[in-house]
């Protein structure tokens, strides 16, 4: 019997992490900015993350490994980009965008980034005693 089942505390995880987001968006509605636009799509691209990683199995693998790592890079990026608005001294997008590209090239190429789909073959749902 499975006491805890991993993707669906990963789906539980995504609806909690877009509260967050989702509440900061309501409440400074009035006071909304670029930096706070970021923040808050950043929180939500790690809410998709979290439900494409929950639904490993079920999904294509591109998307709930590829796409799932790649959307992790990119709430950073966002949240990064968010907080240095607040300094005044922005990424260029152009930066960012290259950023994610290389990260996604070397996750592809490198098998020390990031463990490909093979590797958890049997380790979907665990048992845990």
């Amino acid at each position: 019997m499975t006491l805890f089942d991993t993707p669906t505390a990963f789906l539980m995880v995504s609806m909690a992490a877009s509260l967050m987001p989702g509440i900061t968006w309501i409440v400074l509605a009035r006071h909304r900015s670029a930096a706070i636009n970021l923040w808050c799509g950043g929180g939500f691209v790690m809410a998709m993350s979290y439900t494409l990683i929950g639904l490993r199995g079920e999904a294509p693998t591109w998307m709930t490994y590829s796409l799932a790592y790649l959307l992790i890079f990119t709430h950073i990026l966002l949240r990064g980009q968010s907080l240095r608005l607040d300094l005044a001294r922005p990424w260029r997008p152009s930066w960012m965008i290259l950023a994610a590209g290389v990260f996604q090239y070397l996750r592809q190429k490198s098998g020390c980034l990031c463990m490909n789909s093979s590797d958890f073959r049997g380790l979907e749902n665990p048992v845990v005693d």
